[in-house]
């Protein structure tokens, strides 16, 4: 995934369904997409790639400081497997955790 394409996945994740409990509805957002665990390709001329997306193996955390949402969703695999739409849903469904520092 090249990283236009990151930041251009990111800028479309919004924050349309947060929990009501938040009394802040945040007017920054900052997000990451990580794709981890290269592999070598089996032709062994010294080139990797992506093992295939494995979601029960991924990591999202996203947290409030402030007036700022900060998702990190870290792919194990091949995050180019995922639509735009099925990466916002990924993410969504993890909570929001207020910091209070």
């Amino acid at each position: 995934m090249t990283r236009s394409a990151i930041v251009k996945r990111l800028d479309r994740l919004d924050v349309e369904l947060l929990p009501e409990k938040l009394a802040v509805r945040p007017k920054h957002k900052l997000g990451f997409v990580i794709s981890k665990r290269w592999r070598p390709r089996p032709d062994g001329n010294g080139r990797y790639e992506l093992v295939p997306l494995d979601l029960e193996r991924s990591k999202c955390t996203r947290t409030l400081y402030g007036d700022t949402l900060i998702e990190m969703a870290e792919i194990y695999g091949n995050a180019d497997e995922l639509t735009d739409e099925q990466m916002r849903q990924w993410i969504e469904s993890f909570p929001i955790k207020v910091s209070t520092s």
